[in-house]
């Protein structure tokens, strides 16, 4: 019985197209596990979920140990490297294909879609060169190709395993959603004088008039001191502590931006994070002044680890003492 794994007996020089398949094989596995672990944080585009980031980093390394165990098959002459090269193109080809169909069902495209496109070409490429080269055929006879079990087996190692880590992500992911669904304060259960949006509860400050409103999905509160010809007015939005959550937010803190583009840099009267019932929290107040009016501009984050909630409150008042920020925040809680 022949033995699987045999040298061919022939040794001669690549070049040309093999040299390059081989190049590009360790160049972009080692490009792509280094630019993933440089630019993806498990904090920032994973919202903390450690086995989803394990699984993607996972496959980038099976990748590399995959084409460098095959590059290692071609400079020793086995007789499975031209089969160990097909694997490989035909598992980038897939995971680009997968990625493909995905793409835009979640926050975390570790590469573009005009780049998968370009990579699976790529890979047609390479798997017709593998199959039909003159040179490929002469160095590796196909009557001298011998193909072991263990050559069955590393592929579905290279696909199982960080498939399996991902299952268990996106699994977490889903039951973080449902539990985040489910997490809605209900009205019944408000103290007098309380209001909620469904995700924060606050207590409106006396001789203030708060308001209920709708912004497309976004359901917030607008807290003005005079309903003729307010001085005050806060508006009060919650929202998840996710990659999502929060760049809605800073959207419309941009957007809120772009409102007081006109007047000069503001005077900071005051920045300082402190704790508030537990709860951490940053303020800053501005001074905007022109030669028409005068007003100072609230902004303050509170942050609740618990239930993983964050409220954010943006007040334009004309005088120092007509800010609400601090009472509502201090008889301010997320859950009921």
């Amino acid at each position: 019985m022949e033995k699987p794994n045999t040298e061919t007996s022939n040794h001669p020089t690549y070049k040309g197209w093999l040299v390059l398949f081989l190049l590009q094989m360790i160049v972009s596995s080692t490009v792509s596990i280094a630019y993933f672990i440089h630019n993806f944080d498990v904090t920032e585009h994973y919202n903390n979920n450690t086995t989803l980031y394990a699984g993607d980093l996972c496959f980038y390394i099976m990748l590399i140990c995959l084409s460098f165990y095959t590059l290692y098959l071609f400079m020793k002459h086995k007789s499975n490297a031209v089969f160990m090269g097909k694997v490989y193109t035909v598992v980038c080809f897939l995971v680009n294909l997968v990625s493909l169909f995905t793409n835009g069902m979640n926050d975390i495209n570790t590469i573009s879609v005009p780049d998968m496109i370009r990579s699976m070409i790529w890979q047609i490429i390479w798997f017709s060169y593998l199959t039909f080269s003159k040179q490929v055929n002469s160095h590796f006879p196909k009557e001298q190709r011998h193909i072991g079990k263990f050559d069955y087996i590393i592929p579905i190692v290279v696909v199982f395993i960080p498939l399996s880590i991902t299952s268990v992500g996106v699994l977490k992911t889903y039951d973080t959603t449902t539990d985040i669904e489910t997490e809605v304060i209900d009205k019944s259960s408000l103290k007098e004088n309380e209001l909620t949006d469904g995700m924060i509860v606050f207590t409106c400050p006396d001789n203030f008039i708060a308001t209920e409103k709708q912004e497309g999905d976004t359901r917030y509160y607008e807290v003005i001191n005079n309903k003729e010809n307010p001085t005050s007015t806060t508006t009060i939005r919650s929202y998840y502590v996710t990659e999502e959550g929060q760049r809605e937010m800073e959207e419309y803190i941009e957007s809120c931006k772009a409102q007081l583009q006109s007047f000069a840099i503001p005077e900071v009267l005051y920045d300082k994070p402190y704790m508030i019932n537990g709860h951490e929290c940053r303020m800053v107040t501005y001074k905007f002044e022109d030669e028409a009016e005068t007003f100072y501009y609230d902004t303050a984050i509170i942050l609740d680890k618990e239930t993983n909630k964050a409220c954010l409150m943006l007040c334009k008042y004309n005088n120092l003492l007509d800010s609400p920020i601090m009472d509502i925040a201090d008889k301010m809680r997320f859950k009921e």
